[in-house]
């Protein structure tokens, strides 16, 4: 169940009940970023740092 559900945050998925961080994926890069409350940030499906790091600026 998609619990955001606002025009432009198609890639977007929060659902506190079985994951506690919001999980954007960023289809251009083949990213997915793991946003927690804390701050941090996981980023995965990239191989290069430099990619994940483009991924994280866009």
């Amino acid at each position: 169940m998609k619990l955001v559900e606002q025009p432009g945050f198609d890639n977007v998925e929060y659902n506190p009940e079985s994951f506690v961080g919001l999980v954007y994926r960023i289809p251009e890069c083949q990213a997915t970023l793991m946003i927690f409350s804390s701050g941090r940030v996981n980023i995965m499906g990239t191989k290069k740092p430099g990619d994940a790091r483009l991924a994280l600026y866009k």
